[in-house]
């Protein structure tokens, strides 16, 4: 019966790539969420731009808000431009982690797979030997009896 000795190793890379796998996913998750923000600030903006507000402003007081928003849509881009970034760095970390993880384990199986075959080339060998004593044995018992 075939043990591969390394196999805890495996499982335990098998594990870590797992991780990595659910890892990527939440920080490509976050990612995407930060992109539809600044997204959605962006065409926040563009449609107070394109529609021609200043003019329906009557007092000073209504323009001063309006430019005060104006003020926060542009922070508020600037600052989602820059968790979008971070964002960004920390999903490609993830992806190098997972891609270091996917290696990892691969390279264990394709140990494992070579163990195999050399268990079953073993295995195959020690077959061939036991039909070849049995082979030898059947002509010696032939030829024992064929003498008396």
């Amino acid at each position: 019966m075939f043990n591969f000795k390394l196999q805890k190793v495996l499982d335990y890379r098998e594990n870590l790539e797992k991780k990595s796998k659910e890892d990527f996913a939440y920080k490509l998750s976050i990612f995407n969420n930060e992109k539809e923000e600044l997204n959605t600030l962006v065409n926040k903006k563009e449609l107070i731009k394109s529609v021609d507000y200043t003019s329906k402003l009557k007092t000073t007081n209504d323009l001063i808000i309006y430019q005060r928003y104006v003020d926060y849509l542009d922070r508020s881009i600037e600052d989602k431009k820059i968790q979008v970034k971070e964002a960004e760095r920390k999903l490609e970390k993830s992806r190098l982690e997972l891609i270091k993880s996917t290696k990892d384990k691969r390279i264990m199986e394709i140990l494992k797979d070579s163990a195999f075959e050399e268990y079953l080339n073993d295995e195959n060998q020690l077959e061939q030997k036991k039909l070849d004593d049995i082979a030898l044995s059947r002509y010696t018992n032939s030829l024992k009896g064929g003498e008396k």
